[in-house]
């Protein structure tokens, strides 16, 4: 991927929003550019060479590249031991996808922050915030804690938020320092 879509964006949101619009581009292109072939037969898979892998890394292999950005942090709030831990890319992206019903709606970012800060709590107290339920083939772990994280109150939702995008900018500026050596 170009990496001149992504100058100037520094919004985690924006720049995860940019990649999926930059994937859905290429993903149309590569169908136009097919179809624009005019081709009746079925499709044949062009064979992979075997050794096409050969070198690459795992993320196992790969060691601390694969664990940069894992996280957490613990903080008081009113008495109580909170821990929050940082997404991966593939929970921002999950998240973003739930958030598509907000799009358009005063509610969009705040949908977003919410999603974000309630799959980040790691525990309170020492336990787990959310307690694991037996959930139907529709349901799913990050909205039901979207839901009902969004149930408190606005200073303890912000105050949440608050850590969790102090705690991301921390392991930016790790990131960073780490690139300039």
């Amino acid at each position: 991927m170009d990496n001149q879509e992504f100058e100037g964006l520094t919004d985690p949101k924006e720049i995860l929003q940019a990649a999926l619009e930059q994937g859905n581009k290429r993903a149309e292109e590569a169908m136009e550019a097919f179809e624009s072939q005019g081709r009746d037969e079925e499709f044949e898979m062009p064979e992979i060479p075997d050794d096409l892998d050969e070198g690459a890394h795992t993320l196992d292999e790969m060691g601390v590249l694969a664990r940069l950005g894992k996280e957490t942090h613990a903080f008081d709030f009113y008495g109580n031991k909170i821990v929050l831990r940082t997404l991966t890319v593939g929970e921002e992206l999950e998240i973003l996808q739930k958030c598509a019903r907000f799009v358009g709606q005063a509610a969009q970012s705040r949908a977003y922050v919410i999603y974000c800060t309630a799959n980040a709590i790691e525990s309170v107290n020492g336990k787990p915030y959310f307690k694991r339920l037996p959930l139907g083939p529709k349901d799913d772990m990050q909205t039901y804690k979207f839901e009902e994280f969004q149930k408190l109150f606005p200073v303890t939702i912000n105050t949440f938020a608050d850590e969790y995008q102090n705690m991301r900018r921390i392991v930016e500026d790790k990131a960073r320092y780490a690139k300039k050596g």
